[in-house]
């Protein structure tokens, strides 16, 4: 089964980062879109894909984003208002892609 985000769509087996923050961005929002880049980089090309929106974009009010910067992963939130440390982010990525083997 592909993971499916809660707007519907499938990820088709990727790991999908969003990055929700402010345009243009805030010191917070910028470190936190390098940070799910620096993370995304350490996988092999295509598993994870890294997609920086504006906090009040369709998706970010689907997903209730109200503080900034915040990160989802698959449709799911994993933080808002804070900066998600590399480590804590790379544990997330790594969960959900041995969930999606299983």
């Amino acid at each position: 089964m592909e993971p499916v985000n809660q707007g519907g769509e499938t990820f088709g087996g990727k790991v999908h980062i969003l990055v929700f923050g402010t345009i243009p961005p805030c010191v917070p929002c910028y470190q936190a879109e390098q940070i799910a880049r620096e993370a995304a980089a350490s996988y092999p090309e295509g598993w994870v894909v890294v997609e920086k929106l504006e906090a009040w974009s369709d998706m970010g009010k689907r997903l209730n984003i109200s503080l900034t910067p915040a990160i989802a992963v698959n449709g799911k939130v994993l933080a808002m208002g804070r900066i998600v440390p590399l480590d804590e982010l790379r544990k997330t990525i790594d969960d959900v892609i041995h969930d999606q083997r299983k």
